[in-house]
């Protein structure tokens, strides 16, 4: 029986389980997003984003997501009365966020909803982009490239022709995460590095823009888990902590979920090496800025 991979953050507070559960696509915001953003490939679980705006912040406060991707956390913060600023690097990921704020505009009159502002960038010149302080961050930072096995669609649809599955139950759906190539400029950079700079230097730039742009008091929330890499778990939540601490936040509150969705080629990943311990939760890291740095 393969293991669960346990991430060394839980080490250093208690952690609290999350009754969240797996949520294709966007389920009841499905009407407001664009059709096209179902095809991202590291969609927020929209019950955890709903959960942590109403948990974390009040209507009139001003949200921040660096690494926006479909634009999903202001939506629902926008329908929660709250107010959104969201940072993108990717053009075509901005495109789609902003189709999903003119679809919410249409929707609803602004005062039955927060505002949302947009901006196409590098999370690295956060205090360049955002023009005020910000009540509270909430994101899923990039990952580095990882590889689940997958590969060509065609050999993919013909093996599952030959197992006796419906293609059309994994390609293009279920399996849309199978091959997981993080978006960004920062997710192609190599993991750590003695030259040059890495995903772990960048994101130490990021979090320390998350410091200068977040009032004091206000939490930096990451939702953030584990990914395999040359058959082994890099404990990314534990990294993440690291670097954050570094940039002058506290861990408040430690959390996890397990509703992130197995796909057909991850059961297949695992059964062909049982010795890769699982990944079967999503951490959520509540970080807390007492002052500035």
């Amino acid at each position: 029986m393969t293991l669960e991979f346990i991430s060394l953050v839980e080490e250093l507070c208690k952690v609290e389980e999350l009754p969240i559960r797996h949520i294709p696509g966007f389920g009841k915001y499905s009407g407001i997003m664009p059709e096209i953003c179902i095809a991202h490939p590291a969609k927020f679980n929209v019950d955890l984003v709903e959960y942590l705006i109403l948990e974390y912040s009040k209507p009139g406060d001003i949200l921040l997501d660096p690494f926006a991707g479909t634009g999903i956390m202001g939506v629902i913060a926008a329908l929660y009365g709250r107010n959104a600023y969201q940072v993108e690097i990717e053009f075509l990921y901005f495109s789609w966020m902003e189709k999903a704020r003119e679809n919410l505009e249409r929707a609803l009159p602004v005062g039955e909803r927060g505002w949302i502002r947009n901006i196409l960038g590098d999370s690295r010149r956060l205090s360049e982009l955002i023009p005020e302080p910000v009540d509270c961050i909430i994101t899923s930072p990039p990952y580095g490239d990882t590889y689940l096995g997958g590969g060509d669609p065609e050999k993919r649809r013909l093996r599952l022709l030959r197992a006796n599955h419906n293609p059309k139950d994994f390609l293009g759906g279920r399996a849309r995460n199978a091959i997981l190539r993080h978006y960004g400029s920062i997710g192609r950079l190599p993991f750590s590095s003695s030259r040059g700079e890495s995903y772990l230097s960048a994101m130490k730039k990021v979090y320390g823009e998350f410091n200068k742009v977040l009032k004091c008091g206000g939490y930096a929330i990451v939702v953030v888990k584990p990914f395999i890499r040359n058959f082994k778990v890099v404990d990314l939540p534990y990294h993440t902590y690291m670097l954050m601490t570094s940039c002058g936040f506290r861990l408040a509150k430690l959390m996890k979920h397990s509703g992130i969705g197995r796909s057909f080629w991850r059961i297949l990943y695992y059964r062909k090496n049982p010795s890769v311990p699982e990944i079967r939760h999503e951490y959520v890291l509540v970080m807390k800025k007492d002052q500035g740095v």
